[in-house]
């Protein structure tokens, strides 16, 4: 019997692809970068990873997700004039907004603990996609 590939739309692969890339941060030791850094915490790799699968269809996946060297992840999304950094720790988000021309925006301490659907003051700095 021959299996067919099922190819996956695009949005798939890019969730698939930062899924992998958080699951990759759990063999991660302290000191990974040589210079004191923490690994990150099973449980924000945890929560990071409930995040990426609750961003609704309509908003773009981030570009970046990397550890942050204290125990937290940080996902970025990149557009062409700003910035939008989630550093994750255990069961809170930090949001920062850095753009050109612009006064950065800071938000921290939002209750995110992985559950239910992403907190709307988080939600409204996604940015949409882009429609084909």
């Amino acid at each position: 019997m021959v299996i067919k590939e099922i190819k996956l739309p695009r949005r798939h692969k890019e969730r698939d692809e930062l899924l992998q890339a958080a699951s990759n941060m759990k063999v991660l030791e302290d000191d990974w970068n040589g210079f004191g850094a923490k690994k990150p915490l099973a449980l924000v790799i945890k929560i990071a990873e409930k995040f990426i699968q609750n961003i609704p269809l309509n908003k773009t996946y981030p570009a970046q997700l990397s550890p942050d060297g204290e125990g937290g992840i940080i996902l970025k999304w990149i557009m062409v004039d700003t910035k939008l950094l989630l550093n994750f720790k255990p069961g809170l988000i930090n949001l920062a907004v850095q753009g050109k021309n612009k006064k950065p925006e800071l938000i921290d301490g939002i209750v995110y603990n992985g559950e239910g659907i992403i907190p709307q003051k988080i939600l409204a700095y996604i940015p949409v996609r882009a429609k084909k």
